[in-house]
Order: structure tokens, then C-alpha cells, then sequence
């Protein structure tokens, strides 16, 4: 989202009704000499970062600042020209003065690990845009996520936002981290003996690390099959039952998942399958097991106000 310097007009109103930040608390007193060397380096990619934002750095885009997935949910957020978010949420505004923000910009370190505020005069409005940046699989320094801004945070509750509510959900630890496992049904559909379609999401000590629509075959007049049944933790990962129609049969899949704390990824170790056939329930057909340790890409599925 590189910028032209905009003309003056509708930022004093916009600047005034931003948000104030209630997500992290800043570190009290911390001297440069306390600081972590990743602290360090947190610190000057975001000052690097606000120069490009300035128009003061060449030769790179936002992708060499921004997470992919954050400019993903930029990019969601601004389809079709409906601008859910149309201010710059790393300045805080529409306009914007460079030679103020580059002049007054303090960048500091807070309590929460890989977490940061940057502080800065805009035209005469002093703001506040707390982010967390650290490297990401590929090793590269990024800017994850905009803490202070909801749509920004990935720490935002998709169910208030977007309408659902939470169908099953389970928690548990890997590695010293928190993993909670939710899977989402639209509120509308609440109540209904049948669940199809419904987004699986894998927070991460709160934020969210990835999620997915489980492409569970649509309902058919001749299907008795129920979609989600249900989801279980194990030690280390969790079980997603579920059940569809193929051909004749009724199909119930249970496929395991595992979770890898250091690499914060999700392998798929197998799944089994039992069957029943509709037009012979007596016919008895063997269970399908099947064994194997990769990784499952489960993609990303962005949430979209309908």
C-alpha cells in the first residue's frame, strides 16, 4: 500500500477518532543497554520500515516489511473498493507529514515478547502504533500484525466480527506454547443437526497461526451424512471427525492432526474411514486406515464480512 502524500483535509477528524491502544503495556524505564539483540533489531526494521513509509527508502516494496498475511488482510479489508479500512493504519490517518513523523518517530520495546510501539508526531497529532515483528518461517524479519488496530491484530474475535460462534473448541499445550483448536458455524446455522463448510482455526498463544474451510461435501437430499461430528485434543495435536456422502455410502473420517511447536506448523498423520451402505446396511465394508506423517497445507482462509 505505498503512498502519495495526500491532500490536506479530513485528517484531523480521522486522526481524532482512532482508536486508543489497550493490547500491550510499554516496558517502564528500559535503557538501550538492557535491550535484547533481537530487541535491537526489532527496533530498526521499524524504523527502516517508516521511512519507506515516508518515501525515504528505494529499491523495496511493503512485501520486504509486511507479513504476507498481513497484506492479505489489507487486501481483504479494501476489495472492490469497499474500504473497510481507509486510513494508513501504520501512521494512523489519511494525510500525513514525512518530515514530522521521521523527526518525532521513538520506537521502543514492550513487555510482550516481540512486541513494539512506535510514537510519533503527525502534523500536530501525537500517535501511537504498537506491532509485533519477528522472523518468519523463511528466517526474514517481518511486521506480523498492527496490535493496537482489531482487523490488524489477529487477536480480534472472528465470531464477533463475522458473525459466527464458536461450534467445538479445545486447547492445549506444545512445546511451552497455548494452542487453541476452534471449529466456527455462522450463527445462523446454529441449532441445525447438520454442519457443513465450517472454518477450522489454530491459534497460537492467542494469535491466530492459520486456518481453513474443510471442504465437507454439501448436503444432498439422499445424504444423511451430517458434515462436522466432532473434534478432540490429543497430546499433541487433535482429531477432526467428520461425515459425507460418496456414491452409496455414509462416510466417517477421522483424520489426526499434530503439532509442531518450533517449526509452528500442522502435519496430518493419517486418518481412518468407516462406511456404511445405504441401499445394503448389511454389507459389511472394511475400514480404511491410513497412515502417514506430512505436512498438511491447510492454507488460509480469510474471513470476509458478507
Amino acid at each position: 500500500m505505498k503512498k502519495v502524500l495526500f491532500v490536506l483535509g479530513l485528517s484531523t477528524a480521522l486522526l481524532s477518532c482512532k482508536k486508543e491502544n489497550t493490547t500491550v503495556v510499554e516496558s517502564v524505564g528500559q535503557e538501550v543497554s538492557t535491550l535484547t539483540e533481537e530487541q535491537k533489531e526489532g527496533i530498526a526494521f521499524i524504523k527502516e520500515f517508516y521511512k519507506y513509509e515516508c518515501g525515504e527508502q528505494e529499491g523495496v516494496s511493503e512485501n520486504y516489511y509486511l507479513d504476507s498475511r498481513l497484506n492479505a488482510r489489507m487486501d481483504s479489508l479494501n476489495e472492490g473498493g469497499d474500504l473497510t479500512i481507509d486510513w494508513d493504519p501504520y501512521i494512523n490517518g489519511q494525510d500525513y507529514d514525512p518530515d514530522t513523523i521521521l523527526s518525532t518517530l521513538k520506537v521502543g520495546a514492550l513487555t510482550g515478547k516481540d512486541e513494539y510501539r512506535a510514537t510519533f508526531k503527525n502534523f500536530s497529532t501525537v500517535s501511537s502504533v504498537d506491532y509485533l515483528v519477528k522472523k518468519n518461517k523463511n528466517g526474514d524479519l517481518k511486521i506480523m500484525s498492527v496490535l493496537n488496530e482489531p482487523l490488524l491484530s489477529f487477536r480480534t474475535g472472528i465470531q464477533k466480527e463475522y458473525n459466527f460462534y464458536d461450534l467445538s473448541k479445545v486447547e492445549l499445550k506444545v512445546g511451552g506454547a497455548t494452542y487453541k483448536i476452534v471449529v466456527l458455524e455462522r450463527k445462523e446455522n446454529k441449532g441445525k443437526s447438520k454442519h457443513y463448510n465450517t472454518p477450522l482455526v489454530v491459534y497460537r498463544n492467542g494469535e491466530r497461526l492459520v486456518s481453513n474451510i474443510f471442504m465437507i461435501d454439501n448436503e444432498e437430499d439422499n445424504c444423511d451424512a451430517n458434515g462436522f461430528i466432532s473434534l478432540t485434543a490429543t497430546k499433541d495435536g487433535f482429531i477432526f471427525k467428520q461425515s459425507f456422502c460418496k456414491d452409496d455410502l455414509d462416510v466417517t473420517r477421522s483424520t489426526t492432526f499434530k503439532i509442531d511447536n518450533a517449526l509452528q506448523k500442522v502435519s496430518v498423520q493419517g486418518y481412518e474411514e468407516e462406511y456404511v451402505d445405504r441401499s445394503n446396511p448389511d454389507n459389511v465394508i472394511p475400514k480404511v486406515v491410513k497412515k502417514e506423517t506430512t505436512w498438511y497445507d491447510l492454507g488460509e482462509y480469510e474471513f470476509k464480512k458478507e
